[in-house]
């Protein structure tokens, strides 16, 4: 028979252990190739952007969105009934202000993101052309939409120069409205690698998401670290497992997606399955100090904490990927359908596991 303190181990071990191989499946299921948002930009990186990872980004923010309003925002409730709603609402308005000030410093507004996109991409060289096009595409015009701005037509002109063996080369010139860039101004100095302008928003949304995580899983694990019997260290062990593997799938997938390096990645993942090994041992500390008190019962902090990140879950789901996600398929009615199965499986996923599992005290349980 395992004693308390085995216990407490052995759930602070496997719990960050099977967090990290999780957040990590959607690397592995990529090819650890880094994805980018401007997909359409090239047939090549098209293919890789396919129904699986937006069905996969669907599902997390799905599951995001119910683990701050279903989970997070509830507990909070229970304390800081009044109080909680605005956590929420600083939480999320912190996390807006961040991300306006990460365009600012680093200047990628979304003018300097269109114009971006107006640019060749050194992704395709004329001199390696991508395949051909999906049936039904057409490499002569797309039809772009950022997130809340009027729909942009970019024209693709060619004209042939000199030809090479047989094969003409063409010279391809984007179109954006009534400007034009020569071949010369896209390549000069101020020209942006390809996926520069992610840098951005995307990359300060995906660590307030893993910030927001992070504070959930400390809060969660001290939970575990202060239960008084190893049956009690248990029980909450596969509460909490039971929707934190999930959204540690989500992490792993949203940082896919956000086109978040394979280092950064790693460290993002690592640091959110720490979060609740960390919370376990400082429970452990807390418990084993005599006369130390139980800091989940604080009356404002803790919940307040709860509430924020609740805040910020609800700014990443609602701001960045569900409005990506669906400009993606603007255009693509079957594609939109399967983004919106996903976001409810999600949603009920997390929404089940939560109303429908005991919070792991002995005295009490959700009651549905």
């Amino acid at each position: 028979m395992l004693g308390l303190v085995e216990t407490k181990v052995i759930s602070l071990t496997s719990m960050g252990a099977a967090s990290l191989v999780l957040g990590l499946l959607p690397l592995w299921l990529r090819g650890g190739r880094r994805p980018s948002f401007d997909a359409d930009d090239c047939p090549r990186h098209a293919a890789g952007a396919g129904p699986l990872l937006t069905a996969l980004l669907s599902f997390g923010a799905g599951a995001l969105l119910a683990t701050a309003l279903v989970h997070m925002l509830v507990e909070a409730s229970e304390v800081l009934p009044r109080a909680a709603p605005v956590a929420l609402l600083i939480g999320f308005l912190v996390l807006y202000l961040v991300d306006e000030l990460v365009q600012r410093v680093l200047g990628h507004s979304p003018a300097a993101a269109r114009a971006h996109r107006a640019q060749p991409h050194a992704a395709c060289p004329v001199d390696e052309p991508c395949p051909p096009c999906p049936p039904g595409k057409s490499p002569g015009v797309r039809r772009r939409d950022d997130y809340g701005s009027m729909d942009e037509s970019v024209n693709i002109q060619r004209r042939p120069t000199a030809a090479v063996g047989t094969s003409s080369v063409e010279e391809v010139h984007l179109l954006s409205g009534a400007e034009a860039k020569s071949p010369a101004d896209s390549r000069g100095p101020s020209a942006e690698a390809p996926g520069a302008h992610l840098g951005g928003a995307g990359t300060a949304s995906c660590w307030g998401l893993l910030l927001a995580l992070c504070i959930h899983s400390v809060i969660e694990g001290l939970a575990v670290g202060l239960e008084e019997t190893p049956g009690q260290v248990l029980f909450l062990l596969g509460a909490v497992s039971s929707h934190k593997l999930v959204v540690s799938f989500c992490l792993g997938a949203e940082l896919v997606g956000g086109g978040v390096g394979l280092v950064p990645h790693l460290v993002a993942v690592l640091v959110f399955a720490l979060g609740s090994a960390a919370g376990v041992g400082v429970g452990m500390i807390l418990y084993a100090l005599p006369g130390a008190s139980d800091p989940t019962s604080d009356p404002v902090l803790l919940p307040a904490l709860q509430a924020s990140a609740a805040g910020t879950l609800l700014y990443v789901t609602l701001a960045e990927v569900l409005p990506r996600e669906r400009a993606r398929s603007q255009h693509n009615f079957g594609r939109r359908l399967l983004q919106f199965l996903s976001f409810t499986a999600g949603v009920v996923v997390i929404t089940v596991l939560v109303v429908y599992l005991p919070d792991g005290h002995s005295d009490s349980s959700v009651e549905p």
